[in-house]
């Protein structure tokens, strides 16, 4: 379908059955179509107007569980939710994949040179030519792209905004070039290993697969290649609670060194025992070594490490709580999650900065608000800035925010809904 006839398509609401289905109930679908059509709109001032014209979405994610475990091989939890980037992705006759969004500069990449370049280390051009030149290893065939941009996902909010973009990118040259056969897993792989050779960022594959999949997703990272996962329905709706981000206005300064510590710790505590992750570690050896781990890597390390055994195992009890419906049992674990981060993990405030603890400000005020076995909070994402996570029953939802912005400033709080669909294109049943 040509642009125009996209626009007027949306207008008259042939895609809300789609936006329902990605952004929940009626309330959403005016903004959605509006954002979609400014995207469409922008994609025709930029690059002109297209006789075939695709739309993608891709969602941020959410860490349920799983705080500084995925480094060790451990266990994670996560999910999907309705916070995402949106892509307009028209052809081009050159071979050249143009990118624009709001907010960042223009990419363009040639699809006929996907060497690695090292002067584009740590930027979006390597993430972009990696997933491509990972793709086409698949046998793809590529031609020009144009991709008009929007996100919806705060940064620095720990909501998977890098993850989302490496998925946008890859759901597009799937689909176009591929003919979808690439499965969720194989992109969320193909993400991982764009930023871990091209990027040169390593890490693991939770948030890739959990934009990638949809829904609540467990990993057992035992094996990082090959993860074993399964896919789990979390309709928090029907359990009469939401989802609250809470944005606590922490400063991202001067945490690299910070965050680069933790899995440096923990690595620290495995080859005492002479392995490399603490997931070929038992926790009985472990606890029965104390005395001379304390003197060798020191007590940080050691709480570190205890967080991690503790939290790899309470992940698992999470998702075995969600799969039974037992919601006092699930808010107690996250709870525990929230506690060990403050004591063991020590992730809550950085100590370049140690007056600013905003972090600490709000899990104390969210449990305060929160009834024991009626919801519970915890940190979103890395820790030491950023957001905290809450779980807050319906009927408290207004108070919960009113109280939050009177300390954190109107807009801190935004509500997310898990969403089923991972990125893929948006297509309406009319369209086909």
């Amino acid at each position: 379908m040509d642009s125009r006839r996209l626009i007027a398509a949306i207008r008259a609401g042939e895609l809300d059955s789609d936006f329902r289905n990605l952004y929940g109930g009626q309330e959403a679908l005016a903004h959605q179509r509006a954002r979609y059509i400014a995207c469409l709109e922008k994609h025709i001032s930029l690059f002109g107007e297209k006789q075939a014209i695709w739309l993608f979405s891709s969602p941020g994610r959410i860490e349920l569980g799983g705080s500084h475990t995925g480094s060790q091989n451990g266990h994670t939890l996560a999910a999907a939710v309705d916070a995402d980037i949106i892509g307009v992705v028209g052809e081009n006759a050159h071979s050249m994949l143009r990118i624009e969004s709001e907010g960042s500069r223009p990419e363009s990449i040639d699809l006929w040179d996907l060497r690695m370049k090292d002067r584009e280390h740590g930027q979006p051009s390597a993430l972009i030519r990696g997933i491509a030149a990972w793709v086409r290893k698949r046998g793809a065939i590529m031609s020009g792209v144009d991709l008009c941009m929007d996100s919806s996902i705060p940064r620095g909010a720990g909501l998977g905004a890098c993850a989302a973009f490496e998925l946008l990118i890859a759901a597009v040259l799937n689909s176009l070039f591929c003919g979808g056969e690439l499965s969720p897993v194989e992109l969320a792989m193909i993400a991982r290993m764009a930023e871990d050779s091209y990027y040169g960022r390593p890490g693991h594959l939770t948030a890739q697969t959990a934009c990638a999949v949809g829904d609540c997703v467990l990993l057992d990272l035992k094996h990082p290649r090959a993860p074993a996962g399964e896919r789990m329905d979390f309709d928090l709706s029907k359990r009469g609670s939401v989802l609250i981000s809470v944005n606590c206005g922490v400063s991202h300064t001067y945490l690299d060194d910070e965050l680069a510590a933790i899995p440096l710790d923990m690595h620290s505590v495995a080859r005492f025992f002479g392995a490399e992750v603490l997931r070929e570690v038992s926790p009985v050896q472990f606890y029965e070594n104390l005395a001379p781990l304390r003197k060798r890597v020191g007590d940080k390390a050691v709480l570190r490490a205890a967080h991690f055994f503790d939290e790899t195992q309470r992940v698992v009890r999470m998702a075995e709580a969600v799969k039974s419906g037992n919601m006092p049992a699930y808010f107690r674990l996250v709870d525990a999650s929230g506690v060990s981060s403050c004591q063991l993990l020590q992730n809550v405030y950085s100590e370049h900065n140690s007056r600013e603890q905003g972090l600490s400000v709000g899990l104390c005020l969210a449990r305060q608000m929160l009834p024991e076995g009626e919801g519970a909070c915890r940190i979103q994402g890395n820790g030491f800035s950023g957001s905290i996570l809450a779980y807050v029953r319906q009927n408290r939802q207004r108070d919960f925010i009113a109280r939050m912005e009177t300390v954190f400033g109107p807009g801190c709080c935004r509500v997310l809904n898990i969403r089923k669909a991972g990125a893929a294109e948006v297509a309406a049943p009319s369209f086909t």
